[in-house]
């Protein structure tokens, strides 16, 4: 081979190995915006969850005070309602932090993995 055979063949290679990674990073969410919200939406639902089992109120009020904006409390509640922790209007079934820290990362995987369940979970206005 010449060697600007060699470069080109080299060149394509490059390409086929970037497309390559592209297509395994879109597989894994890594780099996803939808990603990125679930992992800070399971940040704060640890956060909710807390305060909970502390005794304190998960209201938006309360959180908006600790920093956390309507839209992360949202997806954080989204979050809990998708891991069957919150089932009702502030109704929630446990209060055991070690179960609560186990559905949230079971369902910040699913989350991940299946975006329109995490969305189906989210009030209408945060759908978007």
């Amino acid at each position: 081979m010449t060697p600007e055979q060699q470069i080109k063949y080299l060149l394509l290679e490059i390409n086929r190995l970037k497309d390559e990674g592209t297509q395994l990073r879109k597989k894994l969410h890594l780099s996803s915006r939808h990603a990125r919200r679930v992992m800070q939406a399971y940040q704060d639902a640890v956060l909710l969850s807390v305060w909970r089992v502390a005794g304190a109120s998960a209201s938006r009020s309360y959180a908006k005070k600790y920093g956390v904006s309507q839209n992360r409390w949202e997806a954080a509640m989204a979050l809990l309602r998708m891991a069957r922790i919150v089932t009702r209007h502030r109704t929630w079934n446990t209060t055991n932090a070690t179960v609560i820290d186990e559905m949230l990362e079971k369902a910040r995987e699913r989350a991940i993995e299946q975006p329109f369940v995490f969305k189906a979970r989210l009030n209408k206005h945060a759908q978007k």
